[in-house]
């Protein structure tokens, strides 16, 4: 599928469009559209009219940045943005705005784009809704219940607005809620995107993501932020291995291998590989995540324990229940489960794996209750956040119900090019995908 950036960048450097225009345009929809979704904690608008006038001279003087100059972009409000507060989705946060832009956000200035919003999120971004935050309304079906989640940022690209979402992604929330909603998510391998002014949520399992409505754009996005060249495959034939989680649905399982069979057709070599160690990575990744997060809110949980919402004070109580011995456990699970990864890549001689990003395309899957450690709804996403290697999700194709199917690559550790390669490859045989129901235009002009 063609790259948007290149495209708005070509109209940019024609003048056909302006950055000043198309920046308002996409302010005008996360008021409009994102208010409808709940997408947005905070619009940056000042800032983003700022960003848009100087990139527009830029270009009027034939020197613009780079292809992300006077870009749309939206950032999930777990990541300091200068002179906005970081409201992370709870009212336990400073409200004082930050002071500077996390690193991955200074990047995307120094680039040329322009953030035109922070985007809503899970209360510190650990899965629990604080009672205060209404869960964001998925573009293709935004008035039914079950398929609310919170993920504004993944809601927001979705529908239009904005060509590129910073997020994070722990146990896999910008892997699923992508998945659910219909955009593409880039999850680097661990520490690839710097994590500096992001606020953390289990250090060792963070990484920050990327969401775009093409493949093309997660590849120059990635390529953009880290000054690298994503390298994979190239034309060269592939071998992809298949591994299908216990429980997945039949419409899901359908859409999957609807867009599996089509890249057989188109000569990549699809094998089944063993079943892949869903529980016991989810498992450790919990345990994992829930006592750096309890080491992470401990000192300010008991003076503003009531700010908290109650379902996250449960989840950072029920931390307490991991002890120094279960923590060490896991991450020797955590070591061998990344051995046993490359040794089943090179065994099979796969170039990467596929799955189901979700096994059903509800975004609302139940939330842990009480002190249960291990939700189910994280079992397809958090194995290659623990394992720390990147991994995609791409819209498949829509389930039976109306709803995107996710189909999820990944690879070995530095093989961002290959997982994007793959995605490249399935998102052609998969053709273009109707715009959503709550979806806008995001190159259309700014109403009168």
């Amino acid at each position: 599928m063609r790259s948007e950036v290149a495209r708005l960048y070509a109209q940019y450097l024609s003048a056909s469009l302006t950055p000043v225009s198309v920046v308002e345009r996409h302010l005008a929809l996360a008021r409009d559209v994102g208010g409808r979704l709940s997408a947005f904690t905070l619009l940056a608008a000042d800032g983003a009219r700022a960003a848009a006038a100087a990139s527009a001279a830029r270009y009027a003087r034939g020197e613009p940045r780079s292809v992300l100059d006077g870009v749309p972009v939206v950032v999930k409000d777990l990541l300091h943005v200068r002179g906005l507060p970081t409201t992370c989705g709870s009212r336990a946060s400073d409200p004082r705005p930050a002071t500077s832009d996390a690193e991955a956000v200074a990047r995307l200035r120094s680039l040329g784009a322009a953030v035109v919003g922070k985007t809503t999120l899970s209360e510190y971004g650990l899965g629990t809704l604080h009672p205060e935050v209404p869960p964001a309304r998925n573009p293709w079906a935004p008035d039914r219940e079950e398929a609310r989640a919170p993920a504004g940022s993944a809601a927001a690209v979705a529908a239009g607005i904005g060509f590129l979402a910073l997020t994070t992604d722990t146990l896999g929330a910008a892997r699923a809620a992508a998945a659910a909603f219909g955009a593409v998510a880039l999850k680097p391998g661990h520490g690839a995107l710097p994590m500096a002014g992001v606020v953390p949520v289990a250090p060792t399992l963070d990484h920050l993501a990327l969401l775009t409505r093409t493949v093309d754009d997660a590849r120059l996005a990635y390529e953009a932020l880290t000054g690298s060249t994503a390298r994979g495959a190239g034309d060269r034939p592939l071998r992809l291995g298949v591994a299908w989680p216990e429980g997945t649905g039949e419409g899901v399982r359908q859409v999957v291998e609807r867009i599996l069979a089509e890249l057989g057709r188109e000569g990549v070599e699809i094998v089944p590989v063993e079943p892949l160690p869903w529980r016991e990575a989810n498992a450790a990744a919990w345990t994992i995540a829930a006592a750096e997060a309890l080491e992470v809110h401990g000192p300010r949980l008991a003076g503003r324990w009531a700010e908290y919402g109650p379902a996250l004070r449960r989840r950072l109580v029920a931390g307490a229940v991991v002890s120094a011995a279960d923590y060490v456990r896991a991450r020797r699970v955590r070591g061998a489960l990344v051995e046993r990864w490359h040794a089943l890549l090179r065994h099979e001689a796969v170039d990467a794996v596929a799955t189901p990003t979700l096994g059903s395309p509800r975004a609302d899957a139940p939330a842990p209750q009480g002190r249960r450690l291990v939700p189910e709804r994280t079992r397809t996403t958090a194995l290659y956040a623990l394992l720390g290697v990147p991994a995609l999700t791409l819209p498949a194709g829509l389930g039976p119900d109306g709803l995107p199917v996710g189909v999820q690559f990944a690879a070995g550790a530095g093989r961002e090019g290959m997982v994007l390669d793959v995605a490249a490859r399935a998102e052609r045989v998969r053709g273009v995908l109707p715009r959503p129901p709550a979806g806008a235009d995001p190159f259309a002009p700014p109403a009168a």
